[in-house]
Formats: C-alpha cells, sequence, structure tokens
C-alpha cells in the first residue's frame, strides 16, 4: 500500500511540473507571439525550444517590458532590471539561432 502511495505522490508531482512548465510555455509563445513579425509561430516555436528554465521567465519578463512601449521604440536599458535586460538578451540570442 504505501508503495502505491509513493507512486501516487510522485506521479501526481510530475503532473504540476509539468503544468507549471506548459503555463511557463504558454505564457513565452504569447508573449512571443503579440511581439514578433513575419512568421512569428514558426520563430517562436523555434525560440521556444531554446530557452527554458529560469531564462525562460527572464526572457517573459523581458518581453513583456518591451511590451510597455506603446510608441514601438526599444525600452531604455537604464531603465531595465537586470532580470529584464537578461531576459531580452535570451531572447534576442534565441532569435538569431532560429533565423
Amino acid at each position: 500500500m504505501r508503495i502505491v502511495s509513493r507512486g501516487l505522490g510522485a506521479a501526481a508531482s510530475i503532473l504540476v511540473l509539468g503544468l507549471s512548465f506548459s503555463a511557463s510555455a504558454d505564457d513565452f509563445m504569447q508573449e512571443c507571439l503579440s511581439a514578433t513579425p513575419g512568421d512569428a509561430q514558426k520563430t517562436c516555436t523555434c525560440m521556444s525550444g531554446q530557452i527554458s528554465g529560469a531564462d525562460r521567465t527572464d526572457a517573459v519578463t523581458g518581453l513583456r517590458k518591451t511590451h510597455v512601449q506603446a510608441n514601438g521604440d526599444a525600452p531604455d536599458p537604464a531603465t531595465l532590471s537586470p532580470q529584464e535586460l537578461k531576459g531580452l538578451q535570451v531572447v534576442v540570442v534565441a532569435q538569431a539561432n532560429c533565423e
């Protein structure tokens, strides 16, 4: 009985981790698709495969910051946090690798 309980607990943990990654993937794709010109689906899917973990969270944060700029200009780097700067760097490198 303990083995079954442990197995169910492990399966539940894996499911929760998988769902949190899926939510993160959806956040990245949503932000990427709204910020990427051209064949956004293809580019964002490629970039999504290259960005993971904490870099993915930073990338979402950086992309969101660029959406705040309503006039289309790039944000002033002096106004970005280190996390936002890192996120934008991750996005630029991934985008270069996907072109």
